[in-house]
């Protein structure tokens, strides 16, 4: 019962984080396409890419709610390794060989996810600073 109950319980959450994934590329796109509208001073593409990026980082909050939500019934074991998977940590006690793979491939992707929140962190980062100076969000 648990191990079928394991293997459903990673596979849906591996999806959520795939997801979280896609859109997470999809604001780094966004991102890079808003400092090409500032940088044309295009008023209006950059009214449309900042909307369309603010879509996609509620799609990932609501994928963030949604695993919070798949597991929060679980016994404090599982909420422990699931815990520990998104901060992209392995559990290294894993006895089943596929249940493992599915552990590893959303380590990986968590940590994936991670790399391309910072490299857009940065791009956002040098579009704040290019546009408010020492008013920008990252200098206070």
């Amino acid at each position: 019962m648990r191990e079928g109950y394991m293997k459903e319980l990673l596979s849906v959450i591996l999806t959520e984080v795939q997801k979280k994934y896609r859109y997470m590329n999809e604001v780094q796109r966004l991102t890079k396409e808003l400092g090409e509208g500032l940088s044309s001073d295009d008023k209006l593409v950059t009214r449309m890419v900042l909307e369309m990026r603010g879509n996609e980082l509620e799609k990932i909050s609501n994928c963030d709610a949604s695993i919070q939500r798949l597991f929060s019934n679980t016994a404090e074991d599982i909420q422990e390794r699931v815990h520990a998977v998104l901060r992209g940590d392995v559990p290294a006690d894993v006895p089943d060989e596929d249940e493992n793979v599915m552990w590893k491939q959303i380590a990986d992707t968590v940590q994936a996810t991670k790399r391309i929140w910072g490299q857009t962190v940065e791009i956002d980062r040098i579009l704040s600073s290019r546009l408010a100076g020492g008013e920008s969000y990252y200098r206070k």
